[in-house]
């Protein structure tokens, strides 16, 4: 399986009680409720509208019903399968497993041929993917940094692009996953 799997897990481990995070819980349904939120998207807005929730268009912001938020959570998975472009690094977040990933997204890197510190590259991305594709401890691929050579409405394509073409494995974007 890949993964470490929970249940090896010697150390249990809880920053929050129960009770704290009841309390969280409840205060976010009550901000969602009575405060709403920012949503830039009209056609999101459309869709929330459509659910039952309170819409100011003029505001672009949405005030969601506990009720729909707790529909939605009844509703939700009990997992979700992040999926690789070779499906044995499928990652299935069950919580039975642990997974471990780059983390990134930075703008400057550090030359190792120069030893300076430098403005990313969509090369750089393309290094650390590769690196990372090697690492069996390394489970999802997320680019560490940015291809800061491109321009800022097409960076996110490069960063892409580099990722998928020089890893299998699962790429740590949430736009990015698809469904098997």
């Amino acid at each position: 399986m890949w993964g470490f799997p929970r249940e090896t897990q010697k150390i249990t481990f809880s920053v929050l009680s129960k009770g704290d995070l009841d309390a969280i819980h409840w205060a976010t349904l009550d901000l969602l409720e009575t405060i709403g939120i920012k949503i830039f998207s009209q056609k999101c807005l459309k869709i929330l509208e459509q659910a039952g929730c309170t819409v100011d268009w003029k505001k672009s912001s949405a005030l969601i019903p506990s009720h729909l938020v707790e529909e939605a959570l009844r509703k939700n998975r009990a997992s979700i399968r992040l999926c690789a472009r070779n499906p044995k690094y499928d990652a299935n977040l069950d919580g039975r497993h642990v997974y471990i990933t780059t983390d990134g997204n930075g703008t400057h890197a550090f030359d190792l041929e120069t030893g300076q510190r430098r403005m990313s590259t969509k090369d750089d991305i393309v290094k650390s993917a590769i690196v990372s594709d090697q690492l069996d401890a390394v489970h999802i691929y997320w680019p560490m940094v940015s291809s800061q050579d491109f321009p800022p409405h097409t960076r996110h394509l490069h960063d892409l692009e580099a990722s998928l073409m020089h890893t299998e494995k699962t790429r740590h974007r949430g736009d990015h996953h698809r469904s098997r």
